[in-house]
């Protein structure tokens, strides 16, 4: 920029003539202006300069004189220069300060993102009702939330309804609805809770029941006196001793196993102690069996069993008239009076028996036939006559072992 101070004294000379020669003009005047008294027709007078130093003469307000006044610093600015200043000023502002448009970036976008968090807030707050003393007005309220009209069942419900309420049936707990000419459930036929054969069970007392199902042990602390019998009778002692043993048999004396219910086993120990068990017979009054004529068959009881594999027997005898040794006293031919077994083992020997009676005794020896086919009771020979009606007594004796 040319800028050019000028300096006058005591020489004025007007501006118009330094117009357009320079880019900036300061006029800097230092001492009296002196004014062309010619030009005004009239006649100046100067005022003293005592005191007026920087100060410039000007024409007073009644343009009638002159007088001293501050300087003022006139500034002349080129055409040329404010056309320069309006094409600087373009191009500055087309031009960008990268740290100032950066920190307004951020400065921007901090605001951006303010203006979007307070446009959400207000968007959920906007469908949120206000609390009025805690509580939420009815006129911020649905309709349908306003309008619920109990009744204790269906029968009850007006018989015209109302659009926008609806009605609950206490008795089934069901919502319905006015449908414009019947009341229409709630729902699309859903069902509702309750204990009812209409109603869904409650699912807390649900799974109770079911966590009751899996305990184990006695949860009730139940006895046999809560439960009614039925068909199926409680085990008692005393119904046990009383029970009858249906299907016992005999017959089986086979070993008892562990498996055996309990009457199979009774019946298995039974036939076994049959097995063992001595069948006694009756030889006195058995056909096959020949009794002496001394003998006083009414009176007497001669038995014979197999016990043990052995030959025994016991009984008494009772005689009309005396016999003497030697005489046979029973002669028994039958083979088949023990159980269909021969009488006796040919590998023993027939031993005596001794009866005792009226303080006396005799001896009765036993010989059988070489086939075993027979079997002789007979007085020993060395034994006494024995008395008229004497009755003699045989405790049970094993006379031999029995065949096999």
């Amino acid at each position: 920029m040319n800028v050019v101070f000028k300096v006058y004294w005591n020489n004025p000379i007007e501006m118009v003539a330094e117009a357009g020669t320079q880019q900036l003009t300061f006029e800097v005047p230092l001492g009296a202006i002196i004014s062309n008294p010619s030009s005004g027709g009239g006649t100046a007078s100067y005022p003293s300069f005592t005191g007026n130093a920087a100060k410039v003469l000007t024409v007073n307000a009644t343009e009638d004189d002159v007088e001293w006044t501050t300087a003022v610093t006139q500034v002349y600015v080129d055409q040329e220069i404010v056309d320069l200043n309006a094409t600087l000023s373009t191009s500055i502002s087309s031009k960008a300060d990268v740290n100032y448009v950066d920190t307004q970036d951020e400065l921007l976008q901090d605001q951006i993102n303010l203006k979007a968090d307070a446009t959400a807030v207000n968007q959920v707050l906007s469908t949120k009702a206000d609390l009025v003393g805690g509580v939420i007005p009815s006129s911020q309220l649905p309709s349908y939330v306003d309008d619920v009209l109990s009744f204790p069942d269906l029968v009850s419900f007006p018989s015209l309804g109302e659009d926008g309420k609806i009605y609950i049936a206490e008795d089934v707990n069901k919502t319905y609805r006015w449908g414009g000419s019947s009341y229409v459930e709630i729902g699309g036929g859903g069902v509702a809770l309750g204990e009812t054969s209409s109603t869904a069970y409650r699912g807390d007392r649900g799974k109770i029941a079911y966590y009751h199902t899996l305990s184990q042990g006695n949860p009730h602390n139940s006895t046999t006196s809560d439960i009614t019998e039925g068909t199926r009778l409680y085990f008692t002692e005393a119904r046990v001793l009383a029970t009858a043993l249906t299907g016992f048999v005999t017959t089986n004396s086979t070993p008892i196993v562990a498996t055996d219910n309990i009457v199979t086993a009774l019946g298995k120990a039974q036939g076994q102690l049959n097995t063992l068990g001595a069948t006694w017979v009756n030889i006195t009054t058995t056909t096959g069996v020949t009794v002496s004529s001394k003998v006083d068959i009414p009176n007497t009881g001669f038995q014979v069993a197999k016990i043990d594999g052995s030959i025994w027997m016991r009984g008494r005898i009772r005689f009309k008239t005396s016999a003497k040794a030697g005489e046979d006293v029973f002669i028994l031919a039958q083979t088949s009076l023990l159980q269909d077994m021969s009488w006796f083992d040919p590998g023993w020997l027939l031993q005596r028996a001794t009866l005792y009676g009226n303080g006396s005794s005799i001896t009765m020896d036993f010989a059988g036939s070489s086939l075993f086919s027979t079997l002789n009771l007979f007085l020993s020979s060395t034994s006494s006559a024995t008395g008229t009606n004497t009755t003699y007594y045989l405790p049970p004796t094993a006379i031999s072992r029995a065949a096999n």
